[in-house]
């Protein structure tokens, strides 16, 4: 009632100012004031491609918006823009395109990568963006076909599409402030040029020209000034397609950063999605897509790779794997999950939670759907699988260290339409208070120490070797620190 009173009210006003001479006019003003008051004015910045080069007319743009205040907008017209490397710092507002396919982004070519290689500081991009709270969406990012940097370059491939940092360098790029920076890119496409095998991969031969689609890091080289990524991510509704490496990627990031991973398509990279020593941080990686990959889909693994020693953990990471479906060929892994800091620094405590659940995991021959490596209380449950492989769920620890994977609960997983060449489930020698919960018909190996399976007749059998499959990775990592150095 007061609702409706309210509206006859304003009415009556409009009727009472309709009858007076002047009176409309004067009450529009007013009402011109109001609306003000109410809808928060954007500034907007739109950019028309020049069939050129529109490196600078971005940057124009983005400085506009800087200086125009919180929430601007950068919005890129329908058309294709061709862009060296752009940089852009504290930037609050959006990065808009006018739809996937209708704007599409290129780079122009020889991009100068090695220059900033030979610099010794920051991470090479196309695009990178530095703290600040960023929205970008609704545009397409598609490389040429052919080399993309200058032939000078020692790994041959653009690093990186898109790089996000918290890391803000001072005048002299001497030194460096770790800040924060949130960022949400969603329904963007990520995709690389074909050079035909030119660059170096850490994984084998790559006919493709870019080595991640989005990477999460610290902006300093290979360990230089050590420290973890602090943010707020979020990637939804992106393709990756083709990069030579990975097509999101977090390369450290410390307990206050969160980052989601939402209703992706990730095809024909070799580790679709790398999480590297998230020391801490919350990851969600939810109904996405994996197809066509060559390695690894979905790789979690905190091993020391930025040489952060003991002590660096003080809570654990926690990591939800749940509604993704993964085609995996032949030989691929769908989830690799391995709590490696255990194994090297023992007391530290604090180890990775894992909630892997109501994915649906297709493998081919010699693959596999699931390694869990060193892990402490991980749920494994209610998940689908089906076509051939080695294992459906692979448990182990690491003999060497007589590090144990403990207290994994494995409920409810249908492997009615898969057929394992070994095992349904593998717990491996050591693995201890286990809990498997299954079918009759699964054929479960449990070479543990108090493990508990329920509804099958459990096996013992033979002792798999639980080889790591970061020792391919490893190495390609060495082989690319010599390559820098040289």
């Amino acid at each position: 009632m007061k609702k409706i009173s309210y509206v006859f009210f304003i009415f009556a006003i409009i009727a009472f100012s309709c009858s007076k001479d002047g009176m409309l006019n004067d009450f529009q003003v007013v009402d011109q004031q109001v609306n003000k008051s109410l809808v928060k004015s954007v500034n907007t910045f739109r950019v028309s491609p020049n069939g050129t080069d529109d490196t600078q007319s971005i940057i124009d743009a983005f400085n506009q918006a800087k200086a125009a205040g919180p929430s601007s907008v950068v919005q890129l017209t329908p058309g294709t823009f061709r862009i060296g490397m752009i940089t852009v710092q504290d930037f609050v507002g959006s990065f808009r395109g006018a739809g996937k396919g209708r704007t599409i982004i290129t780079n122009l070519p020889n991009l100068p990568q090695a220059d900033i290689w030979n610099a010794g500081i920051k991470y090479p991009a196309l695009l990178k963006f530095v703290g600040g709270d960023l929205s970008m969406s609704d545009m397409t990012i598609h490389l040429a076909d052919g080399p993309s940097v200058t032939n000078t370059d020692m790994i041959g491939d653009l690093y990186s599409i898109l790089f996000l940092t918290s890391t803000k360098y001072n005048a002299d790029d001497t030194q460096y402030t770790n800040t924060f920076i949130k960022a949400s890119v969603d329904n963007v496409d990520f995709i690389a040029g074909y050079d035909g095998g030119i660059g170096f991969s850490l994984l084998g031969s790559s006919m493709y020209n870019v080595w991640s689609g989005i990477m999460f890091d610290t902006d300093t080289e290979w360990g230089q000034n050590p420290g973890l990524t602090k943010g707020d991510f979020s990637v939804t509704r992106c393709r990756f397609e083709n990069e030579v490496f990975s097509g999101t990627w977090i390369w450290g990031a410390d307990k206050t950063t969160k980052a989601s991973f939402e209703n992706n398509v990730y095809t024909g990279c070799p580790m679709q999605i790398l999480l590297a020593s998230c020391l801490g941080s919350e990851v969600n990686v939810k109904n996405n897509l994996f197809q066509n990959g060559s390695y690894c889909d979905l790789f979690i693994d905190n091993y020391n790779w930025l040489w952060v020693g003991s002590g660096a953990l003080t809570q654990s990471a926690h990591f939800t794997v749940t509604g993704n479906n993964f085609q995996s060929p032949a030989g691929v892994t769908s989830l690799y999950m391995n709590d490696a800091r255990r194994p090297v620094f023992p007391d530290e405590g604090f180890p990775q939670l894992f909630e892997v659940s109501n994915n649906s995991f297709n493998t081919q021959d010699s693959g596999m759907a699931v390694q869990s490596l060193n892990n402490v209380g991980a749920r494994i449950c209610n998940n689908r699988f089906s076509g051939t492989g080695k294992y459906g769920i692979l448990v182990d620890g690491d003999e060497p260290s007589g590090t144990y994977a403990e207290n994994i609960t494995l409920p409810g997983n249908s492997f009615f339409k898969a057929t394992y060449s070994d095992a349904s489930i593998y717990l491996g020698a050591y693995t201890r208070n286990c809990k498997v919960v299954g079918y009759r018909t699964d054929k479960v190996i449990n070479n543990g120490v108090d493990n508990i399976v329920i509804g099958l007749n459990p096996h013992r059998g033979f002792n798999y070797p639980a080889k790591n499959i970061m020792d391919k990775f490893r190495f390609g990592h060495d082989n690319l620190l010599l390559k820098r150095r040289q």
